[in-house]
């Protein structure tokens, strides 16, 4: 009896040893693995660790400061600056409304269309701008897609700076996220 437990205890010992270590245990010519249980799988990195988020449609290297805040889910994903003023990235690929659609209906909402449009990249983008009843600063930029548009939507939260200050960091802003975007067409 004391021979049997003794085996059973030295077999745990054993295996517990090889799964704290990842380690293949093998016993004449069978080998037995042992998988040990990862909290988070080594190819799924943990969302608010992203450096980089991709779709078919564009890839965007999350910018030192900001954090991504989803994953890609349909040509969308979120980005987040914690600095003043806190600002919400959105960007979106839909390929059912162009720019100019998009642009009629945001200026419906209120939006109103800067003169001149903004190149990055080899990319002119058409901006649209907005204040907010709280005094937050909407800032959407448009370029076309196929028969569709991409949207970059950028919103600033409360903070205590000046609107002028706000303006400027939100311009400084979409900026950054423009030339950290890269499309796959």
């Amino acid at each position: 009896m004391k021979k049997v437990f003794f085996s059973f205890a030295f077999m745990a010992a054993v295996a517990t040893a090889m799964a704290s270590n990842d380690n293949t245990f093998v016993q004449s010519s069978n080998s037995v693995e042992i998988e040990t249980v990862k909290a988070v799988p080594d190819d799924e990195v943990p969302i608010e660790e992203q450096k980089e988020i991709s779709s078919k449609v564009y890839t965007i290297k999350v910018p030192e400061g900001w954090t991504a805040r989803s994953r890609m889910v349909n040509n969308s994903c979120v980005l987040a600056l914690n600095d003043e003023p806190h600002t919400t990235a959105s960007l979106n690929a839909v390929s059912y409304r162009s720019v100019d659609e998009y642009k009629e209906s945001k200026e419906e909402d209120g939006f109103t269309a800067q003169e001149e449009k903004k190149k990055v990249n080899d990319r002119e983008f058409v901006i649209l701008e907005k204040e907010d009843e709280d005094g937050n600063i909407l800032l959407i930029a448009v370029t076309a897609w196929g028969d569709g548009s991409f949207q970059a939507s950028l919103s600033t939260g409360y903070c205590d700076l000046e609107q002028e200050e706000k303006k400027a960091a939100i311009d400084a802003n979409m900026q950054t996220i423009l030339e950290n975007l890269e499309f796959k067409y």
